[in-house]
């Protein structure tokens, strides 16, 4: 249930956050709907015509026509509508899920950009306090880690620029900063030799 929570904090008013909302209504009362709202259709599909089916099957051996449909059947298709049902809460939480995960990427993203600005104005406070922020949502992000690693050693904060170099080769896994973390370390004070040392002030994504 932790999605739920996730959900419980986000602003109600972002686009995003009534797109879940509505979709979990909706998959409440009919399962599978809340899947097609949030473009997975093929499962959406799958689970709403089995729970359809079942519950039409159940619902007429009950009320409508009980003297053609005997108790057994009408228990087995009670309980694939039940099974149905909770299929599709599971698939929409774990698409909430993905759907999460990325809204918190592309925040964290905008927050690095916005540090990268604060940098490059000279203000560091400014830009740590944005990338602590970023981080809060994503702090495996390289080029967070690299924004973060020039910052501290603009700011002269070897120990913690060292760690912040170190930490980015652990997370930059597709090895876009291996040079910039091979100057920055090959130094004495964990700062970064020529360019490096005045800090790289280009977008991370131009590096790619």
């Amino acid at each position: 249930m932790e999605q739920l929570e996730l959900l419980d904090e986000m602003p109600r008013d972002w686009p995003s956050v009534r797109r879940l909302r509505w979709a979990l209504w909706l998959n409440v009362i009919v399962p599978g709907a809340g899947l097609i709202a949030l473009q997975r259709e093929r499962p959406g599909v799958a689970v709403a015509a089995v729970f359809a089916v079942a519950a039409q099957v159940a619902l007429a051996g009950l009320l409508l026509v009980p003297a053609m449909i005997t108790r057994d059947a009408v228990t087995a298709a009670a309980l694939v509508a039940a099974g149905a049902w909770l299929v599709g809460q599971v698939l929409l939480l774990g698409r909430m899920g993905q759907v999460q995960d990325a809204q918190e990427r592309l925040m964290a993203s905008a927050r690095v950009e916005q540090a990268r600005d604060a940098f490059l104005a000279g203000e560091w406070a400014e830009a740590l306090a944005l990338l602590r922020a970023a981080a809060t949502y994503d702090d495996e992000l390289a080029d967070l880690n690299w924004l973060s690693a020039q910052v501290h050693t603009a700011v002269d904060t070897s120990d913690k620029a060292r760690r912040q170099w170190r930490r980015l080769a652990q997370v930059d896994r597709a090895g876009r900063y291996e040079s910039d973390i091979r100057r920055a370390l090959s130094t004495g004070d964990g700062k970064a030799s020529g360019s490096e040392a005045a800090g790289d002030k280009r977008r991370p994504s131009d590096r790619s």
